[in-house]
């Protein structure tokens, strides 16, 4: 199986450079980032005869089987190669460049597009490959920004690389707390300095030390005028007077060793890759599309026209009511009234995910006037009536942190009474429950104890989160992506130390293989 390598696989199609792809030539890649053909944009095959040249060379080496990895421009210009192909064929033969027999053998030529891409812009797909790293790198370079920023207390703006799409910085913007996030598909009021200062104004003055705005590159207001940094900088500056910074990450996003879910994703993808160029249609090109976590092949190549991408990204961004709503969920207000009580606990072995959820929980219920009550050390916590009010403002900066800030254990509830009697005395009308399996159990020994104890006869939650993946009725627990990241960066250093020596991995998981098998999958491993 031949691939290319050059500057550019445009380029290489164009100037015959190919060379035969074996077993030992993608040995070791997994956790290579970029590419290890090269790529550029490559003008020269947007005209006809340079494209008449890479058929050539797909004639000469009897290659009628194409692969394409790349965004919107790889894959347009893959669909229109493979268009004229039949006419690019007939020139050959006219020309006398192949022979009849050649033009006969390879008269179909069967491609499939596979999206590559940060900025997470194709029609289609739920996801493209790059982007899960690209998101990696942001909320790295955030994290390491946030420290500084909130001893001085300022202000950031922070400006993601995707060109006319939003994706990465809604994403991140979630991700990272941010106060105020500007994309492409929706772009903001014709007051939008006004709102920002207000926006920023009460953050601030809720107890907020640190600011975070987040600008997607191709962001533009309701004129279509580009919102740039700078201009944002200034405007708080002038109204707030904050101290402000300003950040553009760049390349960075495109920089380091591929996140988990992108090595995972780019395998299926490669995997599907083969069995779709060998049993579909001949004359349909395909696009490799995930959906959940399925695949899905679209029966054409995905070439965004403006009106429906943009209809498109409309739907996506706003079927994400609910994110939408936790980033620009204000301060609670003071209100009259008698406001129930909800409860967050959490269960099992600390994993990463159980403050993001209690961040998400308080702040949405404080803005829908709800009091939170977090209970420490689980259910020993409990039964001792170990209450801690959570509000809008003691919950900042969990979104950052991994681990249980209420503290968490493996254990089952076993005094029913003395849990009955702190939930009744609190008066809690709802329960959140965040853990593994153990968390499963829980809510299973409360249901049943419904009929005896009246104080459990109230909504009661799980939200999976456990770095063992293993509460029924969930395809992923919250956790187990940034343990399965981290453990691929210890087996990426391991493996720079381990010439001619045989490595034994062992990973946590309990019962469950599922971080074994995923662990084998993205680093490689031979057993």
């Amino acid at each position: 199986m031949p691939f290319t390598r050059s500057k550019s696989t445009g380029v290489s199609l164009i100037t015959n450079r190919l060379e035969e792809a074996r077993w030992e030539s993608v040995s070791n890649i997994l956790p290579k980032g970029g590419t290890i053909l090269g790529t550029t944009r490559c003008e020269a095959f947007k005209a006809k005869e340079e494209r008449t040249k890479a058929a050539l060379t797909l004639h000469t080496h009897k290659i009628y089987h194409l692969a394409c990895i790349g965004g919107d421009g790889s894959l347009t210009g893959l669909k229109i190669f493979r268009d004229e192909w039949e006419s690019l064929t007939a020139e050959l033969l006219k020309s006398g460049s192949i022979s009849k027999e050649q033009a006969e053998q390879g008269k179909i030529l069967r491609v499939v597009g596979i999206a590559g891409t940060i900025d997470n812009d194709f029609f289609g797909t739920d996801r493209t490959i790059g982007f899960d790293s690209a998101m990696a790198r942001v909320t790295e370079c955030v994290d390491n920004l946030t420290a500084t920023a909130m001893s001085h207390q300022r202000a950031f703006i922070v400006e993601v690389m995707s060109h006319e799409c939003g994706s990465l910085a809604l994403t991140a913007a979630l991700a990272l707390e941010a106060d105020f996030v500007f994309i492409p598909e929706i772009p903001p009021p014709d007051n939008w300095p006004e709102v920002l200062c207000a926006h920023l104004h009460r953050k601030r003055k809720a107890g907020s030390r640190l600011n975070l705005v987040i600008i997607a590159e191709g962001a533009t207001d309701a004129a279509g005028k580009r919102i740039n940094s700078d201009e944002v900088k200034k405007i708080i500056e002038d109204k707030l007077k904050f101290e402000v910074r300003v950040a553009s990450l760049g390349y960075l996003q495109r920089g380091g060793a591929p996140s988990f879910l992108d090595r995972l994703l780019g395998c299926r993808m490669g995997s599907e890759a083969v069995n779709t160029l060998l049993s579909s249609d001949p004359k349909s090109p395909k696009l490799l599309c995930l959906k959940g976590e399925c695949f899905w092949l679209q029966y054409s190549c995905a070439v965004r026209g403006p009106r429906t991408a943009q209809e498109y990204c409309n739907h996506w961004y706003r079927s994400k009511h609910p994110l939408c709503f936790q980033l620009i969920a204000e301060p609670p207000s003071f209100f009259f009234g008698v406001a129930r009580n909800f409860a967050v606990i959490h269960v099992g072995t600390p994993a990463a995910g159980m403050n993001c959820v209690t961040h998400a929980f308080v702040r949405i219920a404080n803005h829908s006037k709800y009091n939170v009550f977090g209970i420490e050390r689980c259910w020993e916590g409990l039964s001792e009536g170990r209450f801690r009010e959570l509000n809008w403002g003691n919950v900042t900066g969990w979104m950052y942190r991994g681990g249980s800030e209420l503290g968490s254990k493996k254990q089952l509830p076993t005094d029913i009474e003395k849990l009955s009697s702190a939930l009744r005395e609190q008066n809690i009308e709802g329960l959140l429950i965040v853990g593994g399996f153990e968390a499963f159990q829980s809510a299973i020994i409360l249901n049943e104890a419904r009929n005896s104890y009246s104080a459990f006869d109230i909504p009661m939650v799980v939200v999976p989160c456990s770095i063992a993946n293993n509460v029924p009725g969930t395809c992923n627990s919250l956790g187990t992506d940034t343990a399965l990241n981290e453990i691929c960066r210890q087996v990426d250093n391991i493996q720079l130390n381990s010439i001619f020596r045989v490595v034994i991995v062992e990973t946590q998981g309990g019962r469950c293989g599922f971080l074994a098998a995923m662990t084998a999958m993205a680093t490689g491993a031979d057993q």
